[in-house]
């Protein structure tokens, strides 16, 4: 009964417990926020890591017998230092290209926790509120996984930097397609700067970026020509994508249609079975069932146009699959039943009449010796010559 009555009294504690920390839990801070907060904003390399010792106070009361004590306890932290090259200022240019920043720490309760940190050679934005000799950036910092979200930030920050009147200095974009987009201008109308081309994303907004940029997101699916139809090349075609962004089909062997890698030509289908063995082309070739060919025509944001023709085939009854160049069997049943038709047809098409007569000469031969070590044995007769 007593211990049943500790555990309740420890629910309890916790459960009253709960709501007087969840004050100090930390909340992302919207993008506005942080462009007022930070006294600068940056996109640098981690060039190295360290890790530092970081003394931390808590103070917190509990109660004891009736009797209220305030508690202060010590502990320590293990947090990230990095250096950083910076590449790029987005708000307060600074006059120098290197900086040391440490780690943050969130509310976590009482105490305090970290966030996931960074390696070295990631590319982060990095917001800073102090420049001062800790130099600890914000929570909100990330790590910049491809241009496109570089370029994103580029055109929100110099927003926000018109919006508030600020002196502070922005990386300067000739264009801002967002802006362009959302003032009204058609996505077909919206300029770029130079060296730039125009892309648009899944969730319909532009964006500009260089031509080999586009062609990594062509490839990842990570942007949409304005039909809305996804086409990219995967291990399908080495060829990849011309200047303009455009599929080079020239010389590649298969085309991605949206769902799968196709043989782009019957040609480049029948070239694979060149020189194989006639009965191994027989088998090959139910990889093979129906070819289907669709042209459509494609028009870019930016204006370009292209043919484009998907060609692939039919497997839904074929007994095996073209997988990484290769034919292969559906399944080990199909491979097991066709293997042992193909099997039986062998035998009786290989063996024929003649070698069985091979065979009785041999047993015939074998007995004739016994019969000539043994010429008393009476059907000996029956193997002469006569």
């Amino acid at each position: 009964m007593k211990t049943r009555l500790l555990i309740i009294s420890a629910i309890v504690f916790v459960v009253l417990l709960i709501p007087s920390f969840s004050y100090g839990t930390w909340r992302e801070q919207p993008l506005e926020e942080l462009w007022e907060q930070s006294q600068t904003i940056f996109v640098g390399n981690v060039t190295s890591v360290q890790i530092v010792d970081v003394e931390k106070t808590i103070r917190y009361s509990e109660e004891t017998d009736g009797v209220e004590k305030n508690i202060v306890e010590n502990y320590t932290m293990r947090l990230d230092e990095y250096t950083v090259k910076i590449s790029n200022f987005f708000k307060n240019p600074q006059n120098f290209d290197t900086i040391t920043v440490r780690e943050p720490t969130v509310s976590a309760g009482i105490y305090q926790s970290t966030i996931a940190g960074y390696e070295v050679g990631d590319k982060v934005l990095f917001y800073l509120k102090n420049i001062d000799g800790t130099n600890t950036y914000s929570p909100e910092s990330q790590k910049i996984e491809i241009d496109n979200h570089l370029y994103y930030f580029q055109d929100e920050f110099k927003k926000l930097a018109n919006e508030k009147n600020s002196n502070h200095s922005v990386a300067q974009i000739e264009s801002a397609p967002l802006k362009q987009f959302k003032s009204g201008v058609p996505v077909d109308e919206i300029t770029c700067k130079e060296n730039l081309v125009l892309i648009q994303k899944h969730n319909g907004s532009p964006a500009c970026v260089k031509p080999e940029t586009k062609s990594k997101l062509m490839q990842r699916d990570w942007i949409e020509n304005k039909d809305g139809i996804t086409v990219q090349l995967s291990f399908c075609g080495e060829a990849g994508f011309d200047s303009d962004g455009n599929p080079n089909k020239s010389n590649s062997t298969h085309i991605w249609d949206g769902n799968y890698c196709q043989w782009r030509i019957t040609d480049q289908l029948d070239s694979m079975f060149y020189d194989l063995p006639e009965q191994l082309k027989r088998v090959l070739q139910s990889c093979e069932q129906k070819r289907i060919a669709e042209s459509t025509n494609y028009t870019w944001p930016d204006g370009t146009k292209y043919y484009l023709t998907l060609v692939g085939y039919d497997f839904s009854n074929a007994t095996h699959i073209i997988t990484n160049n290769t034919c292969e069997w559906q399944t080990l049943e199909q491979y097991e039943s066709a293997y042992g038709d193909m099997t039986s047809s062998y035998m009786e098409k290989i063996v024929p009449t003649n070698v069985l007569m091979m065979i009785f000469f041999l047993v015939k031969s074998f007995i004739q010796i016994l019969c000539l070590k043994s010429i008393s044995m009476p059907n000996c007769v029956i193997f002469s010559s006569s």
